[in-house]
């Protein structure tokens, strides 16, 4: 999942992937993780839009399509209910108080969910 985020998965093709029955990748990603396989994916592609949100020349439409959102508006719902703010606002965000030219750490702008193996 991590390692595509534009994609739309499927539970089917998630469980497939790892040999199981939808219910049992369910109950098992849930167990591992902590959370459920879509609650998992939402939050990872926030935190990766977040972070290319905050790069020169990103666009909330560029950034929502390339975590899998097929419009601006839809992105930015999820956005605000995941993140607590708008899209745009972590944008303004990211420039405030940097010194032209410098960048903040990328490790400290995302930090990924745990991945497990499951």
């Amino acid at each position: 999942m991590s390692s595509d985020l534009a994609r739309m998965w499927t539970l089917t093709e998630l469980a497939r992937a790892c040999a199981l029955s939808r219910t049992s990748f369910s109950k098992h990603f849930r167990v591992i993780a902590g959370m459920p396989p879509f609650t998992y994916l939402t939050e990872w592609r926030m935190r990766h839009a977040e972070h290319e949100l905050r790069r020169d020349g990103s666009s909330v439409v560029k950034v929502a399509l390339s975590v899998g959102y097929n419009s601006e508006a839809a992105f930015s719902i999820a956005f605000k209910r995941v993140m607590g703010h708008s899209p745009r606002r972590n944008t303004h965000r990211s420039t405030k108080g940097l010194v032209s030219g410098s960048a903040p750490d990328d490790a400290s702008l995302v930090t990924k969910p745990q991945t497990y193996a499951l």
